[in-house]
């Protein structure tokens, strides 16, 4: 057996592609896998790579796969509040996770007034409140945009068995939904 000893980080430092470790995080969420979602996090933490985290916890909470409360979201929370130091809105939102709080996802938890209460009263917070949607967005869809076809060609070369190809498909056709919702946000003339 030559992968008895293999540890998940010099697994995921095996692989190259960040695309790779957020369909981990993803699937991990989708079929309520802590191990897999918050070790796929955490990679992303290493890659500092936290506006995939956003996008994906924000996905999570709007299809109901993240909820407060529970040992995931428990998990989750804690990671982040104690490995997401150098992002404000992930950090804090962990620790609302962990108080049973921020069930919207980390964007709509930002806005709303629930948030308020774990930032200073500050210009800072408020322009974070008003631009981090938009912020995160934007990054994520060039992320995505400048990857999405390598992915899907990553799915198509891999050894998984088909029950796991599809998951993985359909993770990647979220992906596909998140560009174009973003697009079209980015694209909107202001008034």
């Amino acid at each position: 057996m030559l992968y008895k000893n293999l540890s998940t980080r010099e697994l995921y430092a095996s692989i190259p592609d960040t695309n790779i470790i957020t369909v981990f995080f993803e699937t991990g969420l989708k079929f309520g896998s802590t191990q897999l979602a918050v070790s796929a996090m955490e990679e992303l933490m290493i890659r500092e790579d936290t506006d995939i985290i956003a996008a994906v916890l924000q996905s999570a909470a709007d299809t109901g796969k993240l909820v407060p409360g529970t040992p995931m979201a428990g998990m989750i929370g804690r990671s982040l509040k104690e490995s997401c130091r150098h992002d404000p809105l992930l950090q804090k939102y962990g620790i609302a996770l962990l108080k049973g709080e921020g069930g919207k996802g980390p964007f709509k938890w930002a806005k709303s007034g629930e948030a308020t209460k774990y930032f200073d009263h500050s210009e800072g917070y408020v322009k974070l409140r008003d631009g981090i949607e938009a912020r995160y967005k934007t990054a994520t869809t060039a992320y995505l945009t400048k990857h999405s076809e390598r992915l899907k060609k990553i799915l198509e070369a891999s050894n998984l068995a088909p029950m796991e190809r599809t998951a993985s498909e359909g993770v990647a056709s979220i992906h596909d939904d998140w560009i174009e919702e973003a697009l079209r946000e980015i694209t909107q003339p202001q008034g």
